[in-house]
């Protein structure tokens, strides 16, 4: 993890997530935006030794020899999880509305929908992910706002159809210019510009 500085002055957290440790066996950088992790990840290098961009986030001493391992975070999460009150259920937050656990892997989804509903670009997402767009596309696809799919679906205009709406207009101008009104062509050029709007 590095902290960087982007275009617009702002601080953005890279995160590398290695090839071996990854669902996809493909290595990659997801870029968070939020300054309250840059700001958590801070105040935790403030207390811990390991504060190099290689050094593991979450670790947990060896009692044999005093080596940084991995934590299992499944376990750590469920136990977060459970702790956290929620509608004095015996297992606080751990359980959806619907019954189901709770996972690590549920982070995931939640990211995934977040940025959905955020309008982000399903191919930057899909590409942070590490997954296919087909995929974002096939098992997210229902948390994609209506006007998020509008601008997707609209934001490449065809050459072709831009060329002659150009090209109508122009017969349009032309003709106002010239004074010289052709009835005809000008309706011509008026269904044109409405059939490539």
């Amino acid at each position: 993890m590095r902290i960087e500085t982007d275009e617009e002055g702002k601080n953005v957290l890279l995160v590398s997530v290695r090839g071996k440790t990854s669902k996809v066996r493909r290595g990659r950088t997801a870029v968070a935006h939020s300054d309250h992790i840059i700001s958590v990840l801070d105040e935790y290098k403030k207390s811990s030794p390991h504060t190099q961009d290689n050094d593991l986030v979450f670790g947990s001493p060896r009692e044999v020899d005093d080596e940084i391992s991995p934590v299992d975070l499944s376990k750590q999460f469920r136990t977060f999880l459970i702790r956290c009150p929620y509608e004095e259920r015996k297992e606080g937050l751990r359980l959806s509305v619907d019954g189901k656990s709770r996972t690590l892997y549920s982070l995931r989804h939640f990211f995934a929908i977040q940025r959905l509903q955020q309008n982000v670009d399903i191919f930057q997402l899909a590409t942070t992910m590490g997954t296919g767009v087909t995929q974002i596309r096939n098992h997210y696809g229902r948390h994609i706002s209506g006007d998020a799919f509008i601008k997707e679906l609209t934001k490449y205009q065809s050459k072709t159809g831009q060329t002659t709406k150009n090209a109508a207009v122009r017969k349009l101008v032309d003709m106002v210019e010239s004074g010289v009104l052709n009835e005809e062509l000008a309706m011509e050029a008026f269904r044109q510009v409405a059939e490539n709007r």
